[in-house]
């Protein structure tokens, strides 16, 4: 099928997820059918993606996920009607936002992101307004200054329709450790409509406006370093919390404790990563977690202390 490729120019769907032997050179064919709607090349061994996909402008879906992508041209941003953009490269990064991506007004899911250096282009992310799910992280390298930050932090006060948001530093495992994310305090007002968030990166405390996503099911911390103690008390408010990973060096300090004036009574399941010279105890006083079904510990080659497992049903 591959060697007829150019003769389907009147498709509207093309899904060759895992499709063996699609290369470059098959790219030039799919960028002629004008009349795409859906395109995935998910699991392929795509290395450029040619810049005539910007002429797909019935395009709704690209999904570029698993492939050997590094980037995606400019032209990406003339696909206005464009309402899911998949993108998971082979490093840490994802796809390097162009100026032009305000035009995209039509995206209701883009993951994943990344904003490096230009404080135009994080301004414009306030535009995609429809936008429900978002994977997006910043570049935290010597050329990083406040004002691309607070231009982020801006457009995602704008953001009303966002249920699913993954944010993070690109640098977040990397010595030293700095308080990045602090950017996100300024966020005002957050995104009342999520349910799943997942933060990357450290800062000195969670965001108190945390408390206020009432709809909130799925929490994730990684490389956080927050204070302990402000954490869960900020958490226990939550009214509909059910899943919550807490990840490497998610907190700052050897002892970590869960109140039983910190009481979480939704919550049904609780992760806590590998974290290594990290957190040594892991305490749960009675009370705090009444209804979780499952406890997932990850101690790695480390000796760690659980306390008040007893109080687990």
């Amino acid at each position: 099928i591959l060697s007829r490729l150019g003769e389907f120019t009147l498709l509207r769907v093309l899904d060759l997820e895992d499709c063996t032997g699609l290369t470059n050179k098959h790219m030039s064919c799919i960028c002629r059918m004008y009349l795409l709607r859906f395109l995935s090349l998910r699991g392929t061994d795509v290395k450029v993606m040619p810049s005539r996909i910007g002429d797909l402008e019935h395009l709704q879906m690209l999904d570029v996920r698993q492939t050997q992508l590094k980037d995606l041209p400019k032209s990406v941003t003339k696909l206005e009607k464009l309402e899911h953009l998949l993108f998971f490269d082979q490093g840490d990064s994802g796809w390097m936002l162009p100026q032009g991506i305000n035009k995209m007004k039509a995206l209701r899911q883009l993951k994943k992101a990344a904003v490096v250096f230009d404080a135009k282009v994080a301004e414009e992310i306030g535009a995609l307004g429809q936008l429900q799910e978002l994977a997006i992280f910043v570049d935290t390298g010597k050329k990083m200054n406040n004002g691309v930050v607070k231009k982020l932090a801006s457009s995602l006060s704008k953001m009303y329709s966002l249920r699913w948001l993954d944010i993070g530093n690109l640098d977040a495992g990397k010595w030293p450790f700095a308080p990045i994310m602090e950017f996100l305090h300024d966020i005002e007002p957050p995104p009342q409509l999520l349910r799943y968030l997942r933060i990357c990166g450290h800062m000195d405390r969670l965001p108190d406006w945390v408390e206020s996503l009432h709809d909130l099911v799925e929490l994730q911390l990684r490389w956080t370093h927050v204070d302990g103690f402000q954490l869960f008390n900020v958490l226990c408010k939550l009214p509909n919390l059910k899943r919550l990973f807490l990840g490497i060096y998610f907190i700052h300090g050897k002892h970590m404790v869960v109140h039983s004036s910190q009481h979480f009574r939704e919550l049904k399941e609780l992760i806590l990563g590998y974290t290594p010279s990290s957190c040594d105890v892991y305490e749960f006083e009675e009370g705090s977690m009444p209804n979780v079904e499952r406890l997932v510990v990850y101690f790695g080659d480390q000796t760690k202390k659980i306390v008040g497992i007893e109080h687990f049903k």
